[in-house]
C-alpha cells in the first residue's frame, strides 16, 4: 500500500527489539507510539518467535486508548505484515468502525487483503460513494470478488494513465481478464521452456501479494503484469525479452 506519508518501520533491526516490546508498554502514549512506529515490520530478519511476539504487541496496541497508536499499530498489523491468523482478524474487525485517524479504513484493506470474503460488503459501500481513495480500490483487488466489478467501472476511464488502481482491480475481479493473465503466463512458461533447456522459470506469489513474479536464474527475475503490459499481452515478444537476458 503506498502510504508516502508513513517511512514505515525499519528494514532491519537496527534497534532493539526487547527494548521496543517494553516501551510498547509504556503508561506514557508518545512513547509507546514511538514503539509502534519502529517495531522492525517490514525486516526479513525476524525468526518465528521475534514475528509471534511482534504481532501479539500490535495487536494489544490496536485496543491502545491512545487513536494514534491504535492507528499506527492497525496499519502495521494489517497493511504491512506478510501474517495471518483468526487472532489478527478478530483485531482488525474490533477496528473496522474505528475512527482515528484512517485506523478504520486500515482495519478493512487489512482484511480484504487476507481475502475475507466479509469486507466485500464494506468495500461496495465506499465504492458507491463518488470519491473513493486507491486504498479501496487495492483493497477490492485483493478480494477478486465478481460483484464489485460494475462499481468499478464507474471510475475506470481507458484513455486516463490516473487510474491504475482501478485497472488492477478490474483486472482481478473480472474472471476473464483473470483468464487472460492466466493464459499468458501458461503460454509463457511453455516459451521458455521449449526455448531455454536449464532455465526453467519458476511463476510465484506471495501471500499478502497481487504480482506475479517470474524468475529463472538469480537474480534475473521479472514482474508478470509488467512483461505483459510491455509486450502488449504477446507472449512469444514477452519470452524474447526474457530470453534475451539469459
Amino acid at each position: 500500500m503506498d502510504r508516502p506519508d508513513r517511512l514505515g518501520p525499519l528494514q532491519g533491526l537496527t534497534v532493539d527489539l526487547e527494548e521496543l516490546l517494553l516501551t510498547a508498554l509504556d503508561p506514557d502514549a508518545d512513547e509507546r507510539l514511538s514503539a509502534v512506529v519502529e517495531l522492525p515490520i517490514g525486516s526479513g530478519d525476524l525468526d518465528e518467535e521475534q514475528l509471534e511476539r511482534v504481532v501479539a504487541t500490535l495487536i494489544a496496541l490496536t485496543e491502545d486508548p491512545d487513536p494514534d497508536v491504535r492507528d499506527w499499530a492497525t496499519f502495521g498489523l494489517g497493511c504491512q505484515l506478510d501474517y495471518d491468523s483468526p487472532a489478527l482478524r478478530a483485531a482488525l474487525w474490533a477496528r473496522v468502525g474505528d475512527r482515528g485517524g484512517h485506523t478504520g479504513d486500515e482495519a478493512v484493506f487489512g482484511l480484504a487483503r487476507r481475502r475475507d470474503p466479509l469486507a466485500a460488503a464494506m468495500v461496495a459501500e465506499v465504492l458507491e460513494e463518488p470519491q473513493v481513495a486507491p486504498l479501496f480500490f487495492q483493497a477490492a483487488a485483493y478480494l477478486r470478488d465478481l460483484g464489485l466489478v460494475d462499481l468499478l467501472l464507474r471510475f475506470h476511464d481507458e484513455d486516463s494513465d490516473e487510474d491504475d488502481h482501478v485497472r488492477v482491480a478490474l483486472r482481478e475481479c473480472d474472471p476473464e481478464q483473470r483468464a487472460a493473465r492466466d493464459d499468458f503466463v501458461l503460454r509463457l512458461m511453455d516459451l521458455i521452456f521449449a526455448r531455454a533447456a536449464g532455465y526453467d522459470p519458476v511463476f510465484y506469489c506471495e501471500k499478502l501479494s497481487l504480482d506475479i513474479t517470474l524468475a529463472t536464474v538469480k537474480p534475473l527475475v521479472w514482474d508478470v503484469e509488467a512483461l505483459r503490459r510491455i509486450s502488449g499481452g504477446d507472449p512469444e515478444k514477452a519470452a524474447a525479452r526474457v530470453l534475451a537476458r539469459l
